[in-house]
């Protein structure tokens, strides 16, 4: 194990200035929104060590089991064992933001010690998440989430289980981008209001096979205005063609949607005001 935790993290690839200029400009050009799927970033051995930690999905303290979602997550760093956690805090240490930074172009990322939304993820078969846009904004840090990273740790997965990373256009009619979950794939991506993504198909695996990934978001102070709807808003999911789910927003929510952007941001940000003010 000791001779693995120098090893958690790339140096070499992440500290390569040419590659990661083209990284940056592949991430760029990306559509439907900037992201890059890159194989095989990490040490094998380090990964498959950190799959020998993964929990069994129902060890996971978080459920969900609804019409959109169907999937097993950590519910914080206690339910991650020791390497696995030590892998983790290396994804939110200084040289692997660096690493993101420049291949995003966004300066000024934080890490969420706390993981909210992040950690391990687990989907057995039937699981899925559908289309959607993430929560926008850490009440905690009182961020901005501006960046996912997801690393897949599925070891002979085969392209007919499914379970595929998809990216599309709001109200699009089909995935821009489709990514199957292989073992040492990394995806990252911008988030915003419009940045639509998910699983939305189930997984075929065989019972006892699990999709398993780790999530990692990164935040700012601020973002640039046409990256937020100027609501502070949770999960958001979209209806693909030919699916009727109710979309349902708390019910200010569905007022504020049809007022003007500059009136969206001037509620949002006096509630907010309101809100830190209390914690006060």
């Amino acid at each position: 194990m000791n001779e693995l935790l120098g090893r958690l993290l790339p140096h070499e690839k992440i500290n390569d200035a040419a590659w990661g200029r083209e990284l940056a400009q592949r991430y760029s050009i990306a559509a439907p929104y900037p992201h890059i799927c890159i194989d095989n970033f990490f040490d094998n051995d380090v990964l498959k060590r950190v799959v020998e930690d993964f929990p069994r999905s129902e060890e996971l303290g978080i459920r969900y089991d609804n019409v959109r979602e169907a999937k097993r997550a950590s519910s914080s760093e206690y339910e991650i064992p020791p390497f696995a956690r030590t892998f983790i805090h290396a994804l939110n240490s200084a040289p692997f933001i660096e690493f993101i930074e420049a291949v995003t172009g966004i300066g000024g990322l934080v890490p969420d010690p706390h993981l909210v939304g992040g950690g391990f993820h687990a989907l057995g078969v039937g699981g899925k998440l559908g289309i959607h846009t993430d929560f926008n904004y850490h009440k905690r840090l009182q961020l901005d989430r501006r960046i996912n990273v997801l690393v897949y740790l599925n070891e002979n997965w085969p392209e007919e289980f499914g379970g595929h990373f998809e990216a599309w256009k709001p109200d699009g009619r089909q995935a821009e981008a489709k990514y199957l979950p292989i073992f040492n794939r990394l995806v990252i991506f911008t988030t915003t209001d419009y940045t639509y993504h998910g699983n939305p198909d189930p997984v075929t695996c065989p019972e006892g096979e699990v999709r398993k990934s780790i999530a990692m978001y990164y935040y700012s102070n601020g973002r640039p205005r046409s990256e937020w709807s100027g609501l502070m808003q949770t999960t958001r999911f979209m209806n693909r063609p030919g699916e009727a789910i109710a979309v349902s927003d708390p019910g200010w929510q569905r007022v504020a949607r049809i007022a003007p952007k500059p009136v969206r941001e001037w509620f949002t940000r006096r509630i907010h005001r309101r809100v830190i003010a209390g914690r006060q």
